[in-house]
């Protein structure tokens, strides 16, 4: 009987262990979708295709400074610009109207704009705010008809590419 007992126990002490290696796993799953931004001169490149709106995972600051985002967005069309990491085998529209890309810097926490510029196709941009270290923030793109444009089309897609420096 005293084995069967032993037994028992150690089932339940594997059990428990196995259930606590578990939760540290499922912590830093999570915690790895958290991107960490310091001091940078532009060196980190971000491509996406964007199909009317995106807004980036969190982005903690590590750094105290003024952020600056640099983007530029052009039209999908097929053959036009090659975005590997998000596009989609579908062929793209050869045409799409012109539109204008709003950029914006939100406080994770809250959801509040900190900043926002936006700008035409083929316009390279900068986008700046002072930022905190230990700040959250979150980068929200919004692809939309330009004004004046008499066909607005159901959805706009664009490629954009971005950096960050922190000075």
């Amino acid at each position: 009987m005293s084995k069967k007992i032993i037994s028992q126990t150690t089932r339940v002490l594997t059990c428990l262990l196995l259930l606590v290696a578990l939760s540290f796993v499922s912590i830093t799953a999570h915690a790895a979708g958290t991107e960490n931004w310091g001091a940078s001169n532009y060196d980190i490149l971000e491509k996406f295709r964007v199909k009317d709106t995106n807004l980036t995972p969190v982005k903690t600051i590590t750094k105290t400074g003024l952020l600056s985002i640099k983007y530029y967005a052009v039209p999908c069309r097929e053959g036009h610009l090659s975005c590997p990491k998000n596009c989609t085998a579908e062929k793209e529209k050869r045409y799409f109207s012109p539109f204008t890309v709003t950029v914006q810097i939100r406080n994770a926490k809250t959801g509040r704009t900190l900043a926002r510029c936006a700008t035409d196709e083929y316009v390279q941009h900068t986008i700046s705010y002072k930022v905190k270290a230990g700040m959250k923030i979150q980068i929200f793109f919004d692809v939309s008809t330009k004004a004046g444009e008499r066909k607005p089309g159901p959805t706009r897609v664009a490629h954009i590419q971005y950096q960050y420096r922190i000075k």
